[in-house]
């Protein structure tokens, strides 16, 4: 037993749609795998799937393979000869090429509607009265096959057709359209080729002429030549040299400038060298630097500052200096307007007047310069056209010469190799294949009905059902679907077996608890709750413990009425109620009736408290007021109420005077305190509701007890168990776990709950097997399925005998307290 039979319980907030966990005894993958929910789905059904997919293959083979024919293939073959003039072609690759793409060219002819049209007209094809209509033509297209084995000169044509012969007279009539339309098409192609390559060529020489002209025009006339790169470097030199000149002079012109405008304040040296136009200043600069010169050396001869020669030179040199002082201070002082005609001012307009000269000259050689580009770009450009249109022109004479080269080659280039071919037998015969076709679709087809069927039966077929639609609630058991009149000893020890199991299963969900109470209770009326209700309580009472059935379905009252027992009031209560006797003389009666075994009625009367009337008027009351659950929930005690069912350690609460309008007064406090009497006076209290969620005690019930169970049967609709393990989840009950009923053999085999000894083939003897289904009057009330528990113990040596005393019949303590 694993932790998955405890007690689960589910708050209303967890709708039983959102459920992902696996039942606790299935298989998570199993759920998992479409094979399997298909197995569920079609378990019961598969005859009928394989009858209505039989009935599917053969409608769709049949007709398929009878409506048509086998193809016969006639193939005729056409050879484009390799061409090679090895004085036009130069490389192999390039003919290969072109051998491929006219090989291309000729496939796409023969399957072109002019073709197909002309072939169609030839008399041996209309001698087979296949019409030329569009749809003709359509069919003749389809079985036409024109095809290019790689690396080879030929063309297969080749025409599939159910008739033998009209595949040979399609192929022939192909050929001769083919060979009539080739010769007039490529006579007209080459001379339109031909027309059209002269065309090109003479357009080519009067544009390579013009544009010659034009190069002629632009060079050789002005500059004698058409070659102007010389010319123009030698112009880009002089640009250069120019600018270098124009640049220096006014870099000198601004020096001038400079000094010119400065009124005051003396010149430097390098200024005035720059400004005196004379030349005297670079005379004198260059005197005083020799006589500077020639002073050092004498100096460096070891000439003594008294040497003659020394001090000559030294004022020598002294008189030069002084010269040159007196140059420059002198230069300086002349006002700026004398200046002008001072040497330095007609160096400024000398520098001036060579500026302009320049920067004209300047301006006309650029202007020169880009003139003489302009042509040599222009003369560039026209020759590169030139070389362009000698380039096509070159080609388009290659192309001239290759085509009449080939002319005399083309005639035989193309030739029948041979013509259609006689069919041997057919090349392939649809039939097989749309016939498997048909029969596959017709077999899924009638498979799918049946599973579109069973998807859409909601019912319960199987143990699996219920196991897939509680989720992940326990599925405590099943039970066998029994006949009423149980003879055979196997199924009532297999039904007894299973009972016991489910028993088992809830007194371990008690855990440490020794007392506890169950409800039972179901979708729908009629699914057999009250059937498990008796044939649990005979389990419980064969294992000892003492147990309590309740009637609580005020509507249906099955448990009371199946049972056929009533509580009636004790018959010293009523005597008491009627003030004729008292507690010790009923105590009195009771001593006696122990030791005597008489009744207590008789021996009250014995005993002169009553007299013969006394007790029949006590008697009819008894049987006229009967005990039962509602007298219990009003206050009386439950002793009162309660009956023997002839089950040791079997009670009954029955309804007694209970209606289905009582239901409206039953109150949850009532029925709490009620389970707790009864919990203390009792080890097992199983309590037999109305359905859920449409009994209004059966939901009271639900969430005082222990736990309930949820009784569901073979052929119920699934959204009714949901529905209840939705509305016990709402009221927050304790859900012990789902019986499936009326399971068949299969499905009790499959839940593993067969015993041992009653297995297919099995020999054990361990496992007691009744020799005969007990049917006395006591547990034939508890119907196949109690009565088949009652064997099982009796067989066993569990003792579920009656109880010494009163019939069960009879109103209790008639005569007896």
């Amino acid at each position: 037993m694993t932790q998955d039979t405890n007690l689960v319980r589910y708050g209303p907030a967890w709708p039983l749609a959102r459920v992902a966990a696996p039942p606790p005894d299935g298989d998570g993958d199993d759920e998992q795998s479409p094979l399997v929910k298909l197995h569920h789905l079609l378990r019961g059904r598969y005859h009928w799937a394989i009858l209505l997919g039989m009935i599917g293959l053969l409608g769709g083979a049949v007709p398929l393979y009878l409506t048509d024919a086998p193809r016969y293939r006639s193939v005729g073959i056409i050879q484009v000869k390799t061409v090679l003039p090895v004085a036009v072609y130069q490389t192999p690759d390039k003919f290969l090429s072109n051998h491929e793409l006219y090989i291309e060219t000729q496939m796409d002819f023969l399957r072109s509607r002019r073709l197909i049209d002309l072939a169609m007209d030839s008399e041996p094809w209309k001698a087979l009265g296949r019409g030329t209509s569009e749809e003709e033509v359509e069919k003749f297209l389809e079985s036409l096959q024109v095809y290019h084995p790689p690396r080879t000169e030929l063309i297969h044509v080749a025409f599939l057709d159910r008739d033998r012969r009209a595949a040979r007279i399609a192929v022939d009539a192909i050929l001769d359209a083919y060979s009539k339309l080739h010769i007039e098409t490529s006579s007209q192609e080459k001379s339109q080729v031909m027309r059209t390559r002269e065309d090109l060529r003479s357009s080519l020489e009067q544009e390579i002429a013009q544009l010659n002209a034009k190069i002629m025009a632009l060079g050789y006339d002005e500059y004698g030549t058409t070659d102007l790169a010389p010319i123009y470097a030698q112009k880009l030199e002089n640009v250069g040299r120019t600018e270098t000149e124009l640049r220096d002079v006014r870099l000198k012109l601004a020096a001038a400038e400079a000094a010119a405008r400065q009124n005051d304040g003396p010149l430097m040296l390098s200024e005035v060298l720059q400004l005196d136009q004379t030349g005297r200043l670079r005379t004198l600069v260059a005197y005083r630097d020799e006589m500077a010169r020639r002073v050092e050396q004498l100096r460096a001869q070891g000439l003594g500052p008294q040497h003659r020669e020394l001090n000559a030179a030294v004022a020598s040199l002294r008189s030069a200096e002084e010269q040159v002082e007196r140059f420059v201070e002198g230069f300086s002082r002349a006002p700026a307007g004398d200046r002008g005609g001072s040497p330095m001012a007609a160096a400024v307009e000398r520098l001036r007047l060579q500026e302009q000269y320049l920067a004209e000259m300047l301006q006309r050689e650029q202007t020169e310069k880009l003139r003489i580009g302009q042509r040599k770009m222009e003369i560039e450009a026209l020759k590169r056209e030139v070389e362009d249109r000698e380039k096509r022109l070159e080609e388009v004479k290659r192309a001239i010469e290759q085509r009449k080269a080939e002319e005399g080659l083309d005639k035989t280039r193309i030739s029948i190799y041979s013509r259609g071919d006689w069919p041997l037998g057919p090349h392939d015969d649809p039939r097989r294949k749309k016939a498997a076709m048909g029969g596959a679709a017709g077999g899924l087809a009638g498979f799918a009905v049946v599973v579109l069927l069973c998807a859409l039966d909601r019912r319960f077929r199987s143990a699996d059902d219920a196991k897939s639609a509680i989720g992940p609630v326990t599925l405590l058991g099943t039970l066998p679907n029994l006949p009423e009149d149980l003879s055979d000893p196997e199924q009532a020890a297999l039904a007894a077996h299973c009972v016991h199991q489910i028993r088992g299963q809830l007194q371990l969900q008690l855990q440490s608890a020794d007392r506890g109470a169950f409800a039972i209770t179901s979708p729908a009326a009629g699914t057999g709750k009250t059937s498990l209700s008796m044939a649990l309580g005979v389990s419980f009472a064969s294992a000892n413990s003492r147990t309590l059935l309740v009637d609580c379905d005020l509507v249906g009252g099955g448990l009371t009425a199946r049972l056929d027992l009533t509580a009636h009031r004790k018959l010293g209560q009523i005597l008491k109620q009627q003030g004729l006797v008292n507690e010790q003389q009923i105590e009195a009666a009771l001593m006696l009736s122990r030791a005597s075994g008489k009744r207590i009625g008789e021996l009250l009367q014995e005993l002169g408290y009553i007299t013969r009337h006394d007790l029949d008027l006590a008697l009819d009351r008894q049987r006229q007021s009967p005990m039962g659950v509602l007298d219990a929930l009003a206050g009386e005690k439950l002793d009162n109420c309660i009956t023997e069912t002839g089950i040791a350690g079997l009670y009954l609460l029955p309804l007694g005077t209970a209606t289905p309008h009582h239901a409206g007064g039953l109150s949850p406090a009532a029925l709490r305190r009620l389970l707790t009497e009864a919990r203390k006076r009792f080890d097992t209290v199983l309590v037999d509701t109305g359905p859920v969620p449409g009994s209004l005690e059966a939901s009271m019930v639900a969430k005082e007890v222990d736990g309930v169970v949820l009784v569901v049967s073979r052929g119920e609709q699934k959204f009714a168990a949901e529905r209840s393990l939705v509305h016990l989840m709402s009221l927050g009950a304790h859900v012990a776990g789902i019986v499936f009923n009326r399971a068949t053999h299969h499905d009790v085999e499959m839940s593993g709950t067969r015993p041992r000894s009653i297995q297919r083939g099995g020999t054990s003897s361990r496992v007691v097997v009744p020799v005969e289904v007990v049917s006395d009057r006591a547990s034939s009330r508890f119907g196949p399925v109690g009565r088949a528990v009652a064997s099982y113990a009796r067989a066993a040596g569990n003792g579920v005998n009656r109880h010494q005393g009163a019939e069960p019949d009879e109103p209790a303590e008639s005569g007896r307290e």
